[in-house]
């Protein structure tokens, strides 16, 4: 679905999303050990199996990397290592380990962390079977391939290419209508309800399912991440329920510096907007449209 999201494309784009462009690590410039003894880029271009060309703009949190994952790892479909990809394979003919996986086997520079390589979360990315035109192309016109056989992109700014999502995106998800739900049964006091509702998604995710005592508005706001991570605008609901200065607090490494915004006034008004979505979401339990 072509769109224009602001932030989320390029600017000036009226054709694709650019998620690729923000999400993903700036691999690229990732750094390893060269056979000359000194240091080279790990990867060889732009591949397909990457998803795209990423910047590292925005780097994704050690709860939603691990934490919230549990002993489910990556049995949890949502994690599993076709979506967010943790190790690829150095395909850089200049480096030490050319061939060898940069996790795995130790090539891994600590340094690297921040922006230029992390998990790959490649939800949103198509990965392959992609135009003909987002490819690169060798001396014969043909695809360009890595030296390890992997496909080449076309990297091209203003154009349809490896900054693009190249996928469709939802509008709207059955899995966030039970959320919605969810949340409305456990603030009208009926966590039972809620628990049917959140396991109904667990299981569809192959995930061990919840237990009654798990179910609060913190474990309903881990469910929402697993389920909807960088498909729904996180950040509007955080403050809907009014947990955005806390859980920033709690799971953002410089949380430590936020403060709550002062203003009696401001608080009210953010109090009474919850109050009235709350009252709105417990209203609409019994709507013959949320029976599904």
């Amino acid at each position: 679905m072509p769109a224009n999201r602001g932030s989320q494309t390029n600017s000036g784009s009226t054709y694709s999303l650019n998620h690729p462009r923000w999400l993903l690590p700036f691999y690229l410039d990732t750094k390893v050990d060269g056979t000359d003894g000194g240091v080279v880029n790990a990867f060889y271009g732009l591949s397909e199996d990457k998803g795209g060309r990423g910047i590292g703009v925005y780097h994704p949190t050690y709860h939603f990397l691990e934490t919230i994952w549990g002993t489910d790892g990556t049995t949890d479909y949502r994690n599993s290592p076709y979506i967010i990809v943790r190790d690829y394979r150095i395909n850089n003919p200049d480096a030490a380990g050319f061939g060898q996986w940069l996790i795995a086997d130790g090539w891994f520079k600590e340094s690297d962390t921040l922006r230029r390589f992390y998990p790959f979360l490649l939800k949103f990315a198509r990965t392959y079977d992609l135009p003909d035109d987002v490819y690169a192309k060798d001396e014969n016109g043909g695809i360009a391939m890595t030296p390890l056989g992997e496909k080449m992109l076309n990297y091209s700014f203003g154009e349809l290419a490896s900054n693009c999502s190249l996928k469709d995106e939802y509008l709207y998800r059955l899995a966030g209508t039970y959320l919605l739900r969810a949340e409305a049964y456990i603030k009208s006091n009926q966590p039972a309800l809620a628990l049917a509702d959140i396991n109904a998604l667990r299981a569809r995710a192959n995930a061990t399912p919840a237990q009654l005592s798990d179910i609060d508005l913190d474990y309903l706001m881990d469910e929402q991440l697993r389920e909807l991570y960088f498909e729904d605008f996180r950040l509007i609901t955080l403050n809907r329920m009014g947990t955005t200065y806390e859980r920033t607090q709690r799971y953002n490494p410089q949380g430590y510096n936020i403060t709550m915004p002062s203003g009696v006034r401001l608080q009210r008004i953010a109090d009474r907007i919850r109050q009235e979505l709350a009252e709105m979401l417990i209203r609409d339990i019994n709507d013959p449209r949320l029976k599904l």
